[in-house]
């Protein structure tokens, strides 16, 4: 089992290796610590500013495949093979990895020389990723589980339509971002799903709650930290044609969570977090909730770093507080944490992943990830404005605007 670090004594003395989907994953890094080499997905003009502000040499996916296309944490095995002989033959490196991957095991298990992985195994990763397996572990720990079936070649649509209501959800048992989930009203769109070879690996649930929670939490050797939670953003009609894509993250929309609910989610959270360290997990995970009126339910783990956990970053420098990030390579005053309350003062951020045509209304903090290009702004009031006059669909920039 990988342990945990307690620290790292003299960290700018040891050269890190960052490996990543987006070039801002990691950008909270700046000035911490000494890193070499940025392994990213996605290139151009934000990643290469990315490297500079680092001091780090920059290698990238894209580059080698001359394409771009949407990345996920299931390019980190691609990431490992491709830039091999850097991980293999850079002496005495940290590598700090988006989301554990089972190559980056396997090489770390044949390299003799110093090869440190600031993450646990793929093999805990991949049991934690598993939204069958951790429904049923919510159950063993008496949390409330969703209504919910596993899938096989026997299933049929009237069961599941007796059992869970129409429509019900469907869901590969491991993806992520909202791909492989789908909504069922009648047979024929089941019967597809049934005659695929994966048909094991689906689970249908009952379709409950309004609104979705993200929370990211921390595994300390003593207890489990709760980071400040969002409002989860999914299937924006004018981002995406998608109903369940996930299309960013909403701090300052905790606020008109019922108090207790926010408790609920937290405790929740912490009950899960000390499951996973029993298991052997450290370090960095997120989860999502569905919530509805005074009502939470868990619906999966995310055992990596989150699509938001940049975000949150930002909120966290701003407080003078070590990103998670830091704390996952063994920096950081364990006493110091953000407060919900510091994150909604300090940013007011929504992150979107554009699918389609922006709509008129604008937004307080309004960062988007465009198209497949992957492009992110960071905006303040007149954002669809301002979208409009971005139309070049192959540049690439970033744009940051003080908030009013």
């Amino acid at each position: 089992m990988r342990a945990a670090p307690k620290s790292i004594v003299g960290l700018s003395l040891v050269r890190v290796v960052l490996q990543a989907q987006r070039a801002e994953d990691f950008q909270a890094l700046r000035g911490l610590v000494d890193v070499s080499h940025l392994l990213l997905c996605e290139g151009g003009p934000k990643a290469e500013a990315v490297a500079e502000e680092l001091g780090a040499q920059l290698h990238t996916l894209e580059d080698i495949e001359q394409r771009r296309r949407p990345w996920s944490n299931a390019d980190m095995d691609a990431l490992t093979v491709a830039f091999a002989a850097i991980l293999r033959d850079e002496p005495d490196i940290t590598v700090l990895p988006y989301a554990a991957s089972v190559r980056l095991d396997q090489l770390g298990d044949l390299v003799s020389r110093t090869f440190r992985v600031a993450s646990p195994s793929a093999r805990l990763k991949l049991q934690f990723d598993d939204k069958i397996r951790t429904r049923e572990a919510f159950r063993s720990l008496d949390l409330p589980v969703i209504d919910s079936e596993r899938i096989d070649q026997h299933t049929t649509f009237d069961r599941l339509a007796h059992k869970l209501g129409v429509p019900f959800i469907l869901q590969q048992a491991v993806s992520s971002g909202g791909t492989g989930t789908y909504l069922v009203s009648s047979a024929d769109q089941l019967i597809p799903h049934l005659t695929r070879n994966d048909a094991g690996g689906l689970i249908a649930s009952r379709r409950v709650g309004r609104e979705t929670v993200n929370v990211h939490g921390f595994i300390l050797e003593d207890r489990v930290h709760v980071s400040p939670m969002s409002i989860q953003l999914d299937g924006i009609e004018s981002l995406t044609d998608q109903p369940f894509v996930y299309c960013g993250n909403d701090f300052s929309a905790v606020r008109f969570l019922d108090e207790q609910i926010r408790a609920t989610v937290a405790a929740m959270t912490t009950t899960v977090g000390e499951w996973m360290r029993r298991m052997g997990w450290w370090g960095v995970f997120g989860m999502d909730y569905r919530v509805d009126g005074d009502r939470a339910w868990p619906i999966e783990v995310n055992p990596r770093f989150q699509g938001s956990t940049w975000v949150l970053a930002d909120a966290e420098l701003a407080a003078g507080i070590t990103p998670l990030a830091g704390r996952q390579l063994g920096i950081g005053r364990q006493a110091d944490w953000l407060d919900w309350h510091e994150v909604i003062e300090r940013s007011q951020v929504i992150e979107h992943q554009l699918r389609g045509q922006p709509s008129d209304r604008s937004a307080d903090g309004l960062m988007l990830e465009v198209g497949a290009v992957k492009r992110r702004h960071l905006l303040t009031g007149g954002a669809a404005t301002l979208l409009r006059n971005l139309s070049d669909s192959d540049e690439r920039r970033s744009v940051r605007c003080p908030r009013e």
